[in-house]
């Protein structure tokens, strides 16, 4: 989740359910570029049959939670039924402004907003960095003549960072390639 999403989903305007129908069910679908455009999957993720907080949402409620994350500047939805996409408008502007071919590291290089599956694919379960962990990352890469892809950068960083927390652990640290 980059910080302008986290702004917004803090926002004291947005229910409980928008918040969990962006961060659990769109925001995961979007990822992997499927968010479906029909109302009925979305009502299905917020229903609920839990016996304190029972829901049966259908297709108003899931309209209704879908029209906060437009108001709220997460999500544009165009065109009406068969014809209707909903998009996730900041993680589509950080994934589209994300460079598609291989490049040199940069001074403000960051990992993109699909940074966390990158990092548990790479077997890192906690996806969280530091300041100073990511300029020490890129200021090691500044002026080498590697090129990489943004996921090719973010998976050896996830290499680097589960180095960095094996040695403060002192465990015995073993890349991917080693351990196959």
């Amino acid at each position: 989740m980059s910080v302008g999403e986290r702004e917004l989903l803090l926002s004291p305007a947005l229910s409980h359910e928008a918040r969990s129908l962006y961060l659990l069910f769109l925001r995961p679908l979007a990822e992997r570029g499927r968010i479906p455009p029909d109302l009925g999957p979305m009502a299905g993720y917020l229903s609920s049959e839990s016996p304190n907080f029972p829901l049966e949402a259908g297709y108003d409620t899931a309209r209704a939670v879908l029209g906060e994350l437009v108001a709220a500047g997460l999500a544009r939805v165009t065109g009406e039924g068969e014809a209707r996409h909903v998009e996730l408008t900041i993680f589509e502007r950080e994934r589209s402004a994300l460079p598609a071919e291989a490049f040199a590291m940069f001074q403000d290089w960051r990992p993109g907003p699909t940074f966390a599956d990158a990092a548990r694919a790479g077997g890192l379960a906690d996806a969280r960095f530091r300041d100073q962990e990511l300029g020490g990352f890129v200021r090691f890469w500044l002026g080498k003549r590697e090129r990489r892809t943004q996921y090719a950068w973010e998976c050896t960083f996830v290499e680097r960072l589960k180095r960095a927390r094996s040695a403060r652990e002192g465990v015995g640290y073993r890349s991917r390639a080693q351990a196959a």
